[in-house]
């Protein structure tokens, strides 16, 4: 059986519901990107992450004074523990 996982990753200086919102209030992965991703020959859909970090890290005030190649790091290791889940499914 195959699955399918898309993870969202916002930018710098962004946040998932600042940069993912519609002006109508819609988060577009939460609301409307499921309807899309439909295998419908096994009627499932993808998994949908969420990658979020402190998108100050370009800038002085960054709280926690982690570098983006941290981040990068983390999200790599997401990647990796995503596809450990997916395959004892």
């Amino acid at each position: 059986m195959r699955h399918y996982s898309i993870i969202i990753v916002h930018g710098l200086n962004g946040g998932t519901a600042k940069t993912f919102t519609h002006h109508s209030g819609n988060i577009w992965f939460q609301h409307l990107l499921p309807n899309h991703v439909v295998d419908i020959e096994l009627k499932t859909n993808a998994r949908i992450w969420v990658f979020g970090y402190n998108a100050n890290v370009a800038f002085e005030h960054n709280a926690g004074k982690q570098t983006a190649f941290d981040y990068a790091g983390d999200l790599l290791e997401l990647v990796f523990n995503v596809q450990k889940i997916v395959s004892l499914q």
